[in-house]
C-alpha cells in the first residue's frame, strides 16, 4: 500500500562490556539469571560468552535451558576437562588441576583455546 512505512526494528543495545579481575564470588552472579551478562572462567581466565550461540540455534549455549549454563557464572576447567557437568567440580581447578590425567589436560587445552578463539577474556580470577 503506498504511504504505509514498516516500523524498522532498532537493533539490539550491546551489552556493557566488563573489563577486570574478579574473584570466583564476584564471579558468580554473571551466570544469564541474575545478570544479563554472562561469564565463565577456564584456567582462571574469564570469558564473557553473552554473545554465545549461532544463526542457526537462536539458544545460547551458556543459559538455561542450555546443558552448559551451569559453568556460568562459574570456572568450569575441571567439568570441561572431564567433560562432565557435575555442579561439586565447578570452581576447583586450583585444588583439582594437578590431578587431571594427560587425556583431560589436552581436553581442558583444546576448550580453552576455543575460548580464546571465540570469546573476548574480561579479567582474570583472583583467587582468594
Amino acid at each position: 500500500e503506498k504511504g504505509v512505512t514498516e516500523a524498522k526494528a532498532e537493533p539490539a543495545a550491546p551489552v556493557a562490556a566488563i573489563k577486570r579481575d574478579m574473584t570466583l564470588a564476584e564471579l558468580k552472579p554473571y551466570n544469564g539469571e541474575t545478570n544479563e551478562i554472562v561469564l565463565v572462567a577456564l584456567k582462571g581466565t574469564i570469558f564473557d560468552v553473552s554473545s554465545s550461540g549461532t544463526w542457526l540455534v537462536k539458544a545460547e549455549f551458556y543459559r538455561k535451558p542450555s546443558g552448559y549454563a551451569v559453568f556460568a557464572g562459574h570456572d568450569a576447567s575441571i567439568n570441561l576437562a572431564k567433560m562432565v557437568h557435575d555442579e561439586d567440580l565447578l570452581n576447583t581447578y586450583w585444588e583439582k588441576g594437578e590431578t587431571l590425567n594427560a587425556e583431560e589436560r589436552s581436553t581442558l587445552d583444546d576448550w580453552f583455546g576455543r575460548f580464546s578463539m571465540k570469546y573476548p577474556v574480561v579479567g582474570q580470577v583472583i583467587r582468594s
